[in-house]
């Protein structure tokens, strides 16, 4: 894991963020509202520690995608940049925004139940869990 900052936007630069502390794992998921919301086969999503979490650049625009999750879209170019579980010591940001990208490594396939029939055996070396990682 890194152990610089993390840092990362959206596609156009109008949202930006940092993390001071390393990210704590990493996960393919699978369901249908993550294939929905981010019009992709999967997320993989960076779970990074809530207290070390900070936006240094504009202000996303908040989703409610169920009663326990919020996922940040940037108003200008529409990324999906994270995702708030209510809760959780996370802030589960999308791996396609960090401007280092190529440092994080999934630990997880999660949802494996709802994956695409054309995903069967994608990094099929790592975990399935039918819902959420034990790590979360």
């Amino acid at each position: 894991m890194p152990s610089a900052a993390i840092t990362g936007g959206c596609l156009c630069g109008s949202v930006r963020y940092r993390c001071d502390e390393p990210y704590r794992y990493a996960v393919h998921c699978h369901c249908s509202m993550c294939r929905k919301s981010s019009g992709a086969a999967f997320m993989t999503w960076v779970c990074l520690p809530r207290e070390a979490f900070r936006l240094t650049a504009g202000t996303p625009r908040p989703r409610r995608s169920s009663a326990t999750a919020q996922r940040a879209f940037c108003p200008d170019c529409g990324a999906q940049i994270y995702m708030d579980y209510r809760g959780s010591g996370t802030i589960d940001v999308s791996v396609g925004t960090l401007d280092d990208a190529g440092s994080v490594t999934a630990l997880d396939n999660i949802w494996v139940e709802e994956r695409l029939p054309l995903m069967k055996g994608f990094d099929g070396d790592l975990p399935e869990h039918r819902q959420f990682s034990p790590r979360s």
